[in-house]
């Protein structure tokens, strides 16, 4: 009511002056004018309208063309990561350097321990006919020195020094060692 209102107030001066049949020709033709401006207007908004509608729908089209690819070629990936055809990262290889390391460690290990063991057999052995020797030497030494009173340290050193030489290939070199110190002979 307000459109008709607003240009009969523009028009109220010569609608007054002329008779009423042209006053309303006046109005319809000053209506027939706005409502043409308003068809126009409208025109440039449709056409901008149509236009961004055309523009959006092509590069709508485009993207959900180009998703539907890229959904393809995932849905692709994952068929091939669950088949197992194709792996995540490196891990897989890190893991298998990390094994064959671990089996080189367990292995050197292992050896470490066979020889510590020879080792530990042989010293328990050596130790056994020391001891052995020692078990032989005891009597003979209790033999020299009974009844003795003077020189019986050197009659023990003597059985000392027999005992140091049958067993010295049986010793270990630091107890050979210390029966060499005790040795007063030398």
């Amino acid at each position: 009511m307000r459109a008709i209102i607003l240009p009969l107030a523009g028009a109220s001066a010569t609608l007054l002056a002329g008779n009423p049949i042209s006053r309303v020709v006046d109005l319809l033709k000053g209506l027939a004018d706005k409502l043409s401006a308003e068809a126009k207007q409208e025109q440039k908004l449709y056409n901008k309208y149509e236009c961004w509608c055309t523009t959006i729908l092509r590069e709508k089209t485009a993207a959900i063309a180009a998703a539907e690819v890229q959904i393809t070629a995932q849905n692709n990936y994952i068929e091939e990561l669950d088949s197992g055809r194709v792996e995540m990262t490196s891990e897989r290889s890190s893991l298998e350097e990390q094994i064959q390391t671990l089996k080189s460690d367990i292995k050197n290990l292992g050896d470490e321990r066979t020889a510590a063991a020879a080792k530990f057999d042989k010293a328990s052995l050596e130790a056994s006919q020391t001891i052995a020797a020692l078990d032989l030497a005891i009597p003979k030494l209790d033999s020299a020195i009974a009844g003795h009173t003077e020189g019986v340290f050197f009659a023990f050193s003597d059985g000392l020094a027999h005992a140091i030489r049958r067993s010295s290939d049986r010793l270990s070199e630091q107890d050979a060692r210390f029966f060499r110190r005790i040795d007063c002979r030398r």
